[in-house]
């Protein structure tokens, strides 16, 4: 009945979808590909494969290490990673040259799915952090896929949303065979929504196990200085992964602080790429210079 419910939901909406798909700037491109055109390039892959599903930039950031250890022990399966950012295209192209190949993610209509699972054939499916499609689930399940969240988590915010259509959820989550989250306040989250008790395990976040440099050497340090345009004197502090209210909150922030500090220089680098063009005309708002990193014709 739920699914029922759903699937007449998705078809009465779908106009909607299919038109937001087409107006935002980083959903237009794989249009087709959302949609159940698969590229060819995957349809000839060796059968079967394994799919890994990561929403956006920091979800695929953090399964990089994960993906190349698996690319190493299991060489005989072929990796796909879905996104649905064009900056988690990015870093599945740039980072993982060699390791996997990238598909977009299929919109949750049950043709769609099926049409995916039919044509990947994947061995096993690796959900990253949050993006629980129940259409794609069930069918997963119905192919007796077996299926594992990694790095999960359920935010206060979500899991609120999540309560109101708890019998849906609980139907989705029932599908999921090992969900490794990043917490105990996930797991309970995850447990009170419908997931198999015995299936829940806390492995912690994973996005802490990168392999990043904690000493850059003098010269690297150089190299991004200059790289940055900064003076020597010059003290830089990031903000990153913003939003809109958080980066009017920086600025007015900054401006007190700059007062007394000449020599500080923030960065801030916004969560939806797109909205850069935005965000260059707030900071010129509050009378900052502002020197866009992608544009370095102007001196940055």
């Amino acid at each position: 009945m739920y699914y029922v419910m759903y699937n007449v939901l998705l078809v009465l909406v779908s106009p909607i979808i299919i038109g937001l798909l087409l107006t935002k700037k980083r959903c237009q491109r794989g249009l087709w590909s959302r949609l159940g055109w698969i590229p060819v390039e995957l349809q000839r892959l060796r059968k079967p494969v394994i799919w890994i599903h990561a929403v956006s930039l920091g979800e695929v950031a953090a399964i990089v290490p994960l993906l190349r250890v698996m690319k190493e022990r299991y060489p005989q399966w072929p990796l796909v990673v879905s996104t649905v950012t064009e900056t988690g295209r990015e870093v599945v192209t740039k980072e993982l040259e060699g390791v996997a190949l990238h598909c977009y993610a299929p919109v949750d209509f049950w043709w769609v799915v099926d049409r995916y699972v039919r044509i990947l054939q994947p061995h096993l499916f690796i959900l990253v952090e949050s993006e629980f499609w129940p259409n794609l689930l069930k069918n997963l399940q119905g192919h007796q896929v077996p299926i594992c969240l990694v790095n999960g988590r359920i935010s206060s915010r979500s899991f609120g949303r999540y309560l109101w259509v708890k019998g849906m959820m609980r139907r989705a989550l029932s599908c999921i065979d090992l969900a490794l989250m990043q917490s105990a306040i996930d797991a309970e989250r995850i447990r009170q929504l419908g997931a198999i008790s015995e299936s829940v395990h806390v492995t912690g976040n994973m996005k802490f196990d990168q392999n990043f440099d904690q000493n850059p050497s003098a010269d690297d340090q150089a190299s991004l200085r200059t790289t940055l345009k900064l003076a020597s004197n010059e003290v830089l502090i990031v903000a990153g992964s913003t939003h809109p209210q958080e980066e009017e909150c920086l600025l007015e922030a900054y401006r007190k602080v700059s007062a007394r500090h000449s020599q500080v220089v923030l960065l801030l680098a916004p969560r939806h790429i797109e909205r850069a063009s935005k965000l260059e005309q707030v900071i010129r708002h509050y009378g900052f210079p502002c020197l866009r990193r992608s544009e370095s014709n102007k001196g940055f």
